[in-house]
């Protein structure tokens, strides 16, 4: 039995008079369960463009301060200065 024939079945037996008042309110109960009725949603949004914007600009900043330092090295993570990429010094 599939999905939609359950959710068939549940409203046959809801709707049929001749079925006793448990039988259908558990089939009433079924079937909005089989539909999430019951569940609460919350929708989360969150625009993560501002916050890609300030990270780009908090970069952007450092790269400035990097470049007018007047200091043309890298420094690698043993400490030891390494030739710059860009200058060639």
């Amino acid at each position: 039995m599939n999905r939609m024939e359950r959710q068939e079945f549940w409203t046959k037996v809801a709707l049929d008079e001749g079925q006793s008042m448990t039988d259908r309110l558990r089939a009433v109960s079924d079937l909005a369960k089989s539909e999430g009725d019951f569940l609460t949603r919350i929708e989360v949004s969150d625009d993560l463009s501002d916050r890609m914007k300030e990270a780009e600009r908090r970069l952007e900043q450092q790269e400035d301060l990097i470049l007018t330092s007047g200091d043309n090295s890298c420094v690698t993570d043993q400490g030891n200065e390494e030739e710059d990429i860009f200058t060639g010094v």
